[in-house]
């Protein structure tokens, strides 16, 4: 069963905005929506670690640059109250230290200086040997483990467990490191010295039931809203994103920032940059979660979108399409919250940053409602629900993104839905417009009538006496079956989208467009 929102009502514009204000405060760079939980079972403390603070039982000094830090860094203490979660287990999500976007830094510059460290831990060897202690190695090993790890900053706040030093001991506590805190992380993405103080780090150990937080809150903490990061295999390099400027870069492990490269490319040769429209980034997230394509959603959406994307169950995502998308009625500086109605009668809140420009949008957060109590299954994509058709020649390709494109609902759909009619058919629609443009009055005509379509199948049709249709000219009519909601009738035929369509697909390689419709042959 595939939950929304753990404890959020359903499909409520009101909810949707009011999680959105609340939870702006932690949407930086790439905001934590956690939806999808595990539990940890147990009790305990655990410790406040606001990013600017040096913390408890120091090791080192402060070996942060401070050029990542200070965009996140909070004033606050942990010298603060203390307060008592009662009843129950703790929601967490479990996240993988090598996925691209996990991390932050910026570009060229690392966040910690590893030699500083390594020089003073050479003039404390009594502190050596219990950092040494604590990260399983030798303490003749700690230059060359410490320059093998990677600088990078927190996009979340991050449950770990934290070493301190005191009477000649590593102590241990567990703590939840707060978002823009400098760490340096081990070849599988795992967090192991907190740079501002030097204290090692090693994951944490589960907390539950009846259990004290001690320090005081930063703005927009809760526990339940933090991410525990796990190693699975090592990496050559993280894909982080610059705290400054919101790109995607590649960072080697071991290095300083000083072989940084841009993320132009992702591993298949495509653009990297996800769409030039909010909505369109949306679209393409949506279709990458049901084509299983992490690498290009990875360039849209940051981890913990993907991570959640990913785990919906496929009976309720593996036909999730775009409708439309409107402005939620809030901004956040750069940032654009968008509600986003979807083929499966969910709504999708998603809260987007431009990564570089305002042509290259990217999503922070998600947050999905289902509209209805139940979130077990899929809702109709479109009238009975029946799925798309799969297209298995040029022709059909045309068709299939034809309605895909208005089924967006999108301007931006609706202009590559009008590029792949014919001239001829293209002008038709310039009466439905005041200002006699085609393209304005076929958008708005589609606006107006057809809320939904999904094409069922497709099939050659029978066309006596047309005397384009021919292997030669590619021209071919074709009965077309759809499942379709609409808001009001068309105004003319059967007041629905016609069964017969007319598309030439020229074998030689020449145009593929549309040239009509027809009730019947």
């Amino acid at each position: 069963m595939v939950k929304p929102l753990e404890g959020g009502s359903r499909g409520s514009r009101g909810w949707l905005l009011g999680g959105l204000a609340a939870l702006v405060v932690v949407v930086l760079v790439a905001a934590v929506a956690l939806v999808i939980v595990t539990r940890d079972h147990g009790g305990g403390e655990v410790f406040l670690e606001p990013a600017s603070a040096t913390g408890t039982n120091p090791f080192t000094g402060s070996t942060t640059t401070g050029a990542d830090v200070t965009t996140f860094a909070s004033t606050t203490s942990i010298t603060g109250p203390t307060g008592t979660v009662a009843g129950g287990a703790t929601g967490v999500t479990t996240v993988v230290g090598s996925q691209v976007g996990l991390y932050g830094g910026t570009l060229n510059n690392a966040s910690c200086d590893r030699e500083q460290q390594i020089a003073f831990l050479q003039q404390n060897p009594d502190k050596a040997q219990a950092l040494a202690s604590v990260l399983g190695i030798a303490t003749s090993d700690i230059p060359t483990y410490l320059r093998g790890l990677t600088p990078v900053v927190l996009l979340h706040d991050t449950r770990v467990t934290n070493h301190g030093y005191l009477d000649g001991k590593a102590t241990t506590l567990q703590s939840v490191l707060q978002t823009g805190t400098a760490v340096l992380v081990d070849n599988q993405g795992v967090p192991r010295v907190r740079c501002k103080c030097g204290n090692p780090l090693t994951p944490p150990q589960p907390l539950g039931g009846d259990h004290t937080v001690r320090g005081t809150e930063w703005p927009g903490f809760s526990l339940d809203l933090t991410v525990v990061v796990t190693g699975e295999g090592m990496v050559d390099r993280f894909g982080l994103f610059d705290v400054q400027t919101g790109q995607l870069f590649w960072r080697d492990v071991g290095t300083s920032g000083d072989h940084d490269t841009l993320v132009t490319q992702d591993e298949g040769g495509r653009e990297s940059y996800c769409a030039d429209t909010p909505g369109g980034a949306v679209d393409k997230l949506l279709a990458a979660r049901v084509a299983g394509d992490r690498v290009t959603a990875a360039m849209c959406g940051s981890t913990v979108v993907l991570d959640y994307l990913f785990a919906l169950g496929d009976d309720f995502a593996r036909t999730l399409t775009l409708r439309a998308c409107t402005p939620a009625g809030e901004s956040f500086g750069t940032q654009a919250a968008q509600l986003c109605a979807l083929s499966n009668n969910a709504t999708l809140m998603v809260v987007l940053v431009p990564r570089s420009t305002l042509t290259e949008w990217f999503a922070s957060m998600v947050i999905v409602s289902d509209g209805g109590g139940s979130t077990g299954g899929a809702t109709a994509s479109c009238g009975t629900g029946k799925p798309w058709v799969t297209p298995t020649t040029p022709a059909e390709e045309v068709l299939v993104q034809y309605f895909k494109a208005l089924n967006e609902r999108t301007d931006a759909g609706y202009q590559r839905a009008f590029a792949l009619m014919s001239p001829a058919m293209q002008s038709g629609f310039a009466s439905l417009s005041s200002t006699g443009d085609a393209e304005q009055g076929f958008a708005q005509f589609y606006r107006d009538h057809l809320t939904c379509v999904t094409v069922t199948s497709i099939s050659v049709a029978s066309s006596p006496g047309d005397p384009e249709v021919s292997a030669s000219t590619g021209i071919q009519w074709y009965e077309v079956q759809f499942d379709d909601e609409y808001s009001s009738p068309f105004p003319a035929g059967s007041g629905q989208l016609q069964p017969f369509w007319k598309v030439q697909a020229d074998p030689k390689g020449g145009a593929r467009q549309i040239l009509g419709s027809a009730t019947g042959l």
